[in-house]
């Protein structure tokens, strides 16, 4: 493809020298070979404009950038800020994938692993071929691909996008970050629906404030649906949440309101039976009523079920199918993931990492308990150090037993992540327990165990047939940094390993 060709899109930029042919594009100046074009864009951490050289060197054709004096003679594409344009350049140099397929965007603080999982669910049940780009992979058929974060940089997103069109794929479930949408790495992406989850407390160690995360995921909506050449757009909103209208503030589009019980909504629950077992709603859909069953358990699902299936029936799906797709969904990966147990405890493992993550999950399993309710957590480290008080204030007011222990400490010293949780747990009244960890330990008690493979045998030993467990925190994620190392870490693996032991899990 010629540079000309799919630059011609971008009108705020001018080609320079030779119009030459392109036979990659990247933004890493590492992956150039013969005949890339290479972005320079200006990053949080580093400036690409800085590898110009490495790039013509590793044999770069052309180069796009925002400074013309820092090449002489070679082909160039100028503008004034690359990274907004990059997702545009890569949506036309891969022929505008998204354009052959149904593509949903879901924003939100929580929910948004759990309604692709659902939406994928509800798709390959009435026969489609789904792509999922998310937390924790990206795939479609039998492809798939890490996912080192959310949402993809702007380039690789098309490139996905694009093997997903070649392979068939009809429709596209994509989380959509704040991160990714402050970063236009969704920009060039057309979408047919954007979903709205929640809002609440996280990366305000990146945003300047709730006001600023907010902004942020309102691109989704204006302006990735607004101006979206899709013909039947919808935006999807969960109206229980206080900034729901306001992420819609110039969105002029069609809107379908959800919410769990409240009857304004366009999808409701009439009513809802929980249990440790899943959920069971009368959905009142457009003022139709259906029966729905989903072995995902907690109010929080309810809610990303309801969602889910207002998606799914704004993309063409029956009702039936909906609801047959989401009773076949079993389970989430690191989203209230029950770990089997002989014994009679029941054991959760949850990505919950927020304040109202942690709420929803806990207060869900709070009402299902017949037993005591504990709680494994801590706080990555490195991350929006504010929410650490929260997070332990959270965890003592809705459990039992609160065991406080390291996370993903990355460059921080876990014990003093650990110090800044403690403060929330004490505010809330706990008392810390006796240091040895063989004893018992009571309810309004917590206990400090930095080591979360011990932490994690310690609940399990102490918790009696019909308590309840959640580790909370890490959820799917297989590893933590500590130091900058990356080890093998898996909570499922742990609890199963801490459950087979002898100790624990009897009435004796």
């Amino acid at each position: 493809m010629k540079l000309s060709e799919f630059t011609s899109g971008i009108i705020d930029g001018r080609l320079l020298g030779a119009d030459v042919e392109i036979s990659s594009i990247t933004d890493d100046s590492r992956k150039v070979v013969e005949g890339t074009c290479f972005v320079a864009l200006r990053g949080h951490l580093a400036d690409g404009h800085k590898y110009i050289q490495q790039a013509i060197d590793s044999g770069a054709a052309a180069l796009v950038l925002e400074d013309e004096t820092l090449v002489k003679s070679f082909p160039a594409f100028v503008v004034k800020d690359s990274k907004k344009i990059v997702g545009q350049l890569a949506s036309a140099f891969y022929g505008f994938p998204s354009k052959a397929m149904k593509v949903c965007g879901i924003t939100g603080t929580n929910g948004k692993t759990s309604c692709t999982y659902l939406l994928e669910s509800m798709f390959n049940k009435a026969g489609f071929k789904v792509g999922v780009i998310g937390t924790i992979n990206y795939r479609y058929g039998d492809k798939i691909y890490p996912a080192l974060t959310t949402t993809p940089g702007a380039i690789e997103m098309q490139d996905h996008l694009a093997k997903m069109r070649d392979a068939g794929v009809s429709h596209v479930f994509m989380e959509v970050s704040s991160h990714a949408l402050d970063q236009y790495r969704a920009d060039g992406t057309l979408f047919d629906y954007a979903q709205f989850t929640n809002l609440t407390r996280d990366h305000l160690d990146y945003h300047d404030g709730m006001d600023d995360y907010l902004k942020a995921k309102q691109r989704l909506f204006d302006p990735l649906l607004e101006q979206s050449e899709k013909n039947e757009k919808a935006a999807i909103i969960n109206i229980d949440d206080e900034y729901a209208e306001k992420v819609l503030a110039s969105y002029s589009g069609r809107v379908i309101r959800t919410a769990l019980e409240d009857r304004r909504a366009d999808i409701y629950a009439e009513s809802l039976e929980t249990s440790l077992d899943g959920n069971r709603m009368l959905l009142n859909v457009f003022g139709k009523q259906y029966q729905c069953a989903s072995p995902l358990t907690g109010v929080h699902n309810a809610k990303n079920i309801i969602q889910a299936v207002a998606v799914g029936l704004s993309a063409g799906l029956s009702a039936t199918d909906a609801l047959e797709g989401v009773s076949s969904l079993k389970a989430i990966p690191g989203r209230v993931e029950k770990v089997e147990d002989k014994n009679r405890r029941h054991v959760f493992v949850d990505y919950s990492h927020t304040p109202d993550a942690l709420q929803n999950t806990l207060s869900s399993l709070k009402k299902l308990k017949e037993g005591r309710l504990f709680v494994v957590f801590g706080c990555g480290g490195d991350r929006d150090r504010g929410k650490r008080p929260l997070m332990g204030q959270v965890a003592a007011q809705f459990a039992d037993v609160v065991v406080v222990t390291s996370d993903n400490p990355r460059g921080e010293e876990p014990a003093f992540i650990i110090s800044e949780i403690e403060p929330g747990v004490i505010k809330a009244g706990m008392q810390k327990a006796a240091s040895d960890l063989a004893c018992e330990i009571n309810n309004g008690e917590y206990q400090v165990i930095e080591n979360r493979a011990e932490a994690i045998r310690f609940v399990c030993q102490a918790a009696k047939a019909e308590d309840v467990i959640l580790i909370a925190g890490k959820g799917h994620e297989d590893y933590q940094i500590i130091k900058g190392v990356k080890y093998h870490f898996d909570d499922r693996e742990e609890a199963a390993k801490a459950l087979k032991s002898e100790a624990g899990g009897s009435n004796d």
